[in-house]
């Protein structure tokens, strides 16, 4: 089965995303069984590259909640709650960055919500 999460990251190798224009950080994002990806945001642009670095901020989770956080489709805070997200580090860059790369900032497509 291919990762939801690989196909939306693998397509953002470096975008502009005018929300999160004024921050400076590093997030990595830990896919259960999928991979791992350093995300440097510098004043609005992000570069995502495949790696295992420190990060201000660290989401993890699996790959079909990952992929409808990052889709815009599930809200960090609630998946949280909920125990299926794990955050360290920033929640307040956390909550800045999540839904931002969701269809409404660079078009992304709703991941698949069926069962994985």
């Amino acid at each position: 089965m291919s990762s939801q999460t690989r196909t939306i990251i693998e397509r953002l190798t470096s975008v502009d995303i005018p929300q999160l224009k004024g921050v400076h950080a590093t997030y990595l994002v830990d896919v259960a069984d999928s991979g791992t990806w350093n995300l440097r945001v510098d004043d609005g642009h992000v570069e995502i590259a495949e790696a295992t670095t420190e990060a201000d901020c660290t989401i993890r989770a699996n790959d079909r909640d990952m992929a409808l956080l990052l889709a815009g489709n599930q809200n960090l805070l609630t998946a949280a709650m909920q125990g299926r997200v794990g955050v360290e580090g920033s929640l307040v860059l956390a909550q800045r960055f999540a839904g931002l790369l969701g269809s409404s900032a660079i078009g992304i497509a709703e991941p698949n919500r069926g069962q994985p």
